[in-house]
């Protein structure tokens, strides 16, 4: 029998985590296994219960979105597998992995599940599984922080999004794309480990989390008129057309800007550029279910 350490995010799902925790944690023990309950309360502690509970669990999981998710991988150092209850608003990992919000199905994950080994990237040495952005959306997340009282959901964004898109960012950006400077203009990049972009989006199609590679967009047009464009293309999981944003794949990314532009990281804001990407191969341990042909086993 296993020991399942459940390190939980109070405010995700809508503020229902703790009951969804008490409901996995009967489950698991339901099954004969010993299953740890810890809430985090604030920015970091996923990453400092995960090192805390490292030697003492075979399985560490994440109850919460992919902030939850990020914090503990990093706290692991790919020593342990991690697993995924997804409670969170994007969940953008899990959506990758097939892994659904069922906690009965779920949890068979946790037991029965495969262990995978993800890439992780970094920004300017910050882990994170799902993606980077810099331009519109970091903005928009960041305008969302500043409001944040609590739980939020999808909704939560409309109002932060159509603030953003009155007075749209166009600060030029100057991207480095393995050495190679792409040419101007750039006024939004988003960076991608996963195809998922904020549960409802596919930015860069062609991301995958286990092939060694970043994907990146880079926008070429600013403006409402190009946001919108973006958004619609990335909706149907659609590349917009050249004239409008350059796509490709890459190990290392540096952008930077003047004055310095919004960056976002797996939703969370992360300061400003300079901004330096890279990838880090199968240094993420996750469990996932059985039958993912597209997505190697560790």
């Amino acid at each position: 029998m296993s020991v399942f350490s459940l390190i939980v995010n109070p405010v995700s799902g809508k503020g229902s985590a703790g009951r969804r925790a008490a409901r996995v944690a009967a489950l698991l023990e339901a099954g004969g296994h010993t299953c740890k309950v810890v809430e985090t309360r604030g920015p970091g502690d996923a990453r400092r219960l995960a090192e805390d509970l490292l030697d003492s669990s075979d399985v560490l999981v994440a109850l919460g979105g992919d902030g939850t998710l990020r914090e503990i991988i990093e706290g692991t150092d790919a020593s342990r597998p991690v697993g995924i209850i997804p409670s969170g608003t994007a969940n953008v990992v899990a959506r990758d992995l097939g892994i659904p919000r069922d906690l009965e199905r779920a949890v068979e994950i946790l037991l029965r599940g495969r262990v995978l080994a993800l890439d992780l990237g970094r920004a300017n040495g910050r882990p994170f599984l799902g993606m980077v952005g810099v331009g519109y959306d970091a903005e928009v997340v960041r305008a969302l922080a500043r409001r944040r009282r609590g739980p939020i959901r999808m909704t939560s964004y409309l109002a932060p999004a159509l603030q953003v898109l009155a007075r749209p960012p166009r600060i030029p950006l100057r991207v480095r794309v393995d050495g190679r400077e792409l040419p101007d203009p750039v006024f939004g990049v988003v960076v991608a480990n996963t195809r998922n972009y904020g549960g409802l989006f596919a930015v860069v199609p062609f991301a995958r989390p286990d092939d060694g590679l970043l994907g990146w967009q880079a926008q070429r047009r600013a403006g409402r008129l190009g946001i919108l464009c973006y958004a619609c293309c990335a909706l149907f999981g659609r590349r917009a057309s050249p004239r409008l944003a350059a796509y490709g794949p890459a190990r290392r990314l540096e952008i930077s800007a003047d004055p310095p532009a919004a960056v976002q990281v797996d939703g969370d804001p992360a300061g400003t550029t300079p901004l330096e990407v890279e990838i880090e191969p199968g240094q993420a341990r996750i469990l996932a279910p059985e039958g993912r042909e597209d997505i190697g086993e560790e």
